[in-house]
Protein backbone atom coordinates (compact mmCIF):
# COMPACT_ATOMS: atom_id res chain seq x y z
CA UNK A 1 0.00 0.00 0.00
CA UNK A 2 1.24 3.45 -0.81
CA UNK A 3 0.19 6.56 1.14
CA UNK A 4 0.55 10.06 -0.69
CA UNK A 5 -1.25 12.74 -1.42
CA UNK A 6 -1.07 14.30 -5.05
CA UNK A 7 0.06 18.47 -5.17
CA UNK A 8 -3.36 19.85 -6.04
CA UNK A 9 -4.18 21.93 -8.42
CA UNK A 10 -1.09 20.94 -10.99
CA UNK A 11 1.64 23.51 -10.66
CA UNK A 12 2.16 25.90 -13.68
CA UNK A 13 6.06 25.62 -14.86
CA UNK A 14 7.53 26.90 -18.06
CA UNK A 15 8.88 30.26 -19.02
CA UNK A 16 5.78 31.84 -20.30
CA UNK A 17 4.96 28.54 -21.83
CA UNK A 18 1.62 27.30 -19.30
CA UNK A 19 3.01 24.07 -19.22
CA UNK A 20 1.20 22.17 -16.79
CA UNK A 21 3.29 19.85 -14.88
CA UNK A 22 2.26 17.62 -11.39
CA UNK A 23 4.47 16.45 -8.71
CA UNK A 24 3.54 13.57 -6.29
CA UNK A 25 4.93 13.85 -2.90
CA UNK A 26 4.15 10.11 -0.96
CA UNK A 27 5.39 7.36 1.21
CA UNK A 28 5.32 3.96 1.21
CA UNK A 29 7.32 0.61 3.63
CA UNK A 30 10.27 2.47 2.25
CA UNK A 31 9.70 6.28 3.19
CA UNK A 32 9.36 9.12 1.45
CA UNK A 33 9.65 9.89 -1.94
CA UNK A 34 8.96 12.64 -4.89
CA UNK A 35 7.73 11.36 -8.00
CA UNK A 36 6.81 12.95 -11.00
CA UNK A 37 7.34 11.68 -14.86
CA UNK A 38 10.70 11.57 -16.71
CA UNK A 39 9.36 15.06 -18.63
CA UNK A 40 8.70 16.51 -15.68
CA UNK A 41 12.08 16.03 -14.02
CA UNK A 42 13.85 17.18 -16.93
CA UNK A 43 11.74 20.31 -17.75
CA UNK A 44 12.40 21.48 -13.41
CA UNK A 45 15.96 20.20 -14.34
CA UNK A 46 16.02 22.51 -16.77
CA UNK A 47 14.68 25.19 -15.32
CA UNK A 48 16.75 25.16 -12.07
CA UNK A 49 12.92 24.56 -10.16
CA UNK A 50 15.09 21.82 -8.47
CA UNK A 51 17.32 24.05 -6.38
CA UNK A 52 14.37 26.84 -6.08
CA UNK A 53 10.60 26.46 -6.90
CA UNK A 54 8.77 23.91 -7.86
CA UNK A 55 10.69 20.89 -7.68
CA UNK A 56 12.44 22.25 -4.41
CA UNK A 57 9.44 22.60 -2.74
CA UNK A 58 8.16 18.89 -3.71
CA UNK A 59 11.41 17.84 -2.10
CA UNK A 60 11.24 20.25 0.66
CA UNK A 61 7.93 18.32 1.65
CA UNK A 62 9.27 14.82 1.75
CA UNK A 63 12.85 15.44 3.05
CA UNK A 64 13.55 19.10 3.96
CA UNK A 65 15.34 22.15 2.37
CA UNK A 66 19.07 20.86 2.97
CA UNK A 67 18.11 18.13 0.27
CA UNK A 68 17.43 20.33 -2.44
CA UNK A 69 20.86 20.57 -3.76
CA UNK A 70 21.61 17.26 -3.31
CA UNK A 71 18.26 16.40 -5.35
CA UNK A 72 19.50 18.11 -8.41
CA UNK A 73 23.25 16.67 -8.30
CA UNK A 74 21.97 13.23 -8.17
CA UNK A 75 18.83 14.01 -10.66
CA UNK A 76 20.71 15.47 -12.99
CA UNK A 77 23.38 13.00 -13.43
CA UNK A 78 20.90 10.50 -13.80
CA UNK A 79 18.94 12.35 -16.60
CA UNK A 80 21.43 12.83 -18.33
CA UNK A 81 21.99 8.95 -18.91
CA UNK A 82 18.50 7.92 -19.67
CA UNK A 83 16.81 8.78 -23.12
CA UNK A 84 13.82 10.60 -22.35
CA UNK A 85 12.43 10.12 -25.87
CA UNK A 86 11.79 6.42 -25.48
CA UNK A 87 10.46 6.84 -21.44
CA UNK A 88 9.72 10.37 -20.52
CA UNK A 89 6.39 9.75 -19.46
CA UNK A 90 7.77 7.06 -17.60
CA UNK A 91 7.02 7.55 -13.83
CA UNK A 92 10.33 8.67 -11.54
CA UNK A 93 10.88 8.95 -7.91
CA UNK A 94 13.34 10.73 -6.05
CA UNK A 95 14.22 9.05 -2.90
CA UNK A 96 16.63 11.44 -0.66
CA UNK A 97 17.37 9.21 1.87
CA UNK A 98 18.78 6.47 -0.27
CA UNK A 99 19.89 9.01 -2.87
CA UNK A 100 18.22 7.05 -5.68
CA UNK A 101 16.46 8.18 -8.55
CA UNK A 102 14.45 5.27 -10.53
CA UNK A 103 11.52 4.08 -12.27
CA UNK A 104 8.51 3.84 -9.90
CA UNK A 105 5.31 2.65 -12.05
CA UNK A 106 2.26 3.78 -10.51
CA UNK A 107 2.93 6.60 -8.51
CA UNK A 108 2.45 9.44 -11.32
Amino acid sequence: MTLGYVVEPPVLTGEGKGAGTTGRVGWDSTGPYVAATLNEWKQWLSEGTIVAGVGCGFITLAFGAAACGVAAGVIGSRINNLDTGTIGNTCFAYRGQYSAFLPYPGAC
